[in-house]
């Protein structure tokens, strides 16, 4: 026999019940295999992990790509605003790390915000920079730490700059370029680059106005960009 209630049912639909809220935020975007990468050049292949601080050992998030035919999306859902760094590893690009914190609600980081780096790329930055791109590709293969930084401000300077690691602090070498390009070494002022080895494990970046910090294994480059000073 069909009760009213049933009858209703079969009339009106089920209600969908909705998903238990889990507290997290949806974190996600395209991942690119270099700087320069053209949409076709999306990390498609390979890992993404987000960690969140303290770096608890099992507090490592994996991202995953949701949409087969957006390849490089990944997505990650973590705590509302949390600080977190994010591993890339491919077969073709350097284990790479960023830092940065997580949306308070839903949402996308920017594209081309984030990408693994390639030797070729390293050496045709520090190149113009330092004339010997060779060598800073040599610190990670060797099995230390790279950190390569990228000020958004002119805020940030050299002398308020400090990459700790092992319990040892010191000042990274910086850069500057004028308009044309051509740079030159600077140890005060405002800068455009700047880069350092580091050991593995705790690196921190520190500059007048803030800090970020890594978790880095042998042969890591962190990407210690976008940092920025009280303008």
């Amino acid at each position: 026999m069909l009760t009213p209630m049933v009858l209703a049912a079969l009339f009106f639909g089920c209600e969908e019940v909705p998903e238990e809220d889990d507290g997290l935020v949806s974190w996600a975007g395209y991942v690119y295999m270099d700087v320069d990468a053209p949409g076709e050049e999306r990390l498609g292949e390979g890992s993404v992990t987000f960690w969140p601080s303290p770096f608890a050992a099992d507090g490592q998030l994996p991202a995953a790509q949701p949409y087969e035919d957006y390849v490089g999306y990944w997505e990650v859902r973590v705590a509302p605003a949390a600080s977190a760094m994010v591993r890339i590893t491919s077969d073709l690009t350097r284990p790479t790390v960023w830092a940065g914190d997580a949306p308070e609600v839903d949402g996308n980081w920017l594209s081309g915000a984030l990408f693994g780096v390639t030797d070729v790329w390293i050496e045709a930055t520090f190149d113009p920079l330092s004339g010997d791109g060779d060598l800073w590709v040599d610190v990670a293969e060797r099995g230390d730490v790279l950190v390569i930084g990228r000020p958004l401000n002119d805020s940030v300077e050299c002398q308020h700059l400090t990459v700790t690691a092992g319990g040892v602090e010191h000042q990274p070498g910086c850069w500057l370029e004028d308009e044309t390009g051509a740079a030159s070494v600077v140890t005060f002022g405002p800068i455009s680059w700047f880069a350092s080895s580091a050991d593995t494990g705790e690196v921190v970046v520190s500059w007048l106005d803030g800090s970020e910090v890594y978790q880095a294994d042998a042969g890591d480059v962190i990407m210690a960009w976008y940092l920025a000073g009280a303008s």
